[in-house]
């Protein structure tokens, strides 16, 4: 999934939205099929659980409300995402510059690193 939308989620009312379907008289399995979502989803939702935004799209149009209707403080706020885990490792080499033209066992671990390691490299010379 892209990484975009795994952080496209928002704080919804669950209040709201369970007091929306009862009053339309509809069980829970019946908003499930009316929001095209699982059974466990719409409990998730009315304990206020955070939903990706199609979620709460297809709940709004399912219940015939704005989107805003089902959302703490009647706006629609994106949770900011989450940075990526990840290891960053840096590897620094000092040499003295007049012996930097030798420096073919460098070159060779660089090339390795770059085929083998998935990196992102940056360089740049300080």
């Amino acid at each position: 999934m892209d990484q975009q939308l795994k952080s496209r989620t928002v704080k919804i009312d669950g209040a709201a939205v369970q007091r929306l379907r009862v009053a339309k008289g509809w069980p829970v399995d019946v908003m499930a099929k009316k929001a095209k979502c699982s059974v466990k989803t719409v409990e998730n939702v009315e304990k206020g659980a955070n939903v990706f935004l199609c979620t709460l799209a297809n709940f709004a149009v399912a219940l015939g409300v704005a989107n805003t209707k089902l959302v703490s403080g009647g706006t629609v706020e994106v949770e900011t995402p989450k940075p990526e885990r990840g290891v960053e490792v840096r590897i620094t080499v000092s040499m003295p510059f007049d012996e930097f033209d030798q420096s073919v066992q460098l070159v060779n671990l660089l090339d390795y690193l770059i085929k083998n390691v998935p990196l992102t490299v940056q360089r740049g010379f300080r």
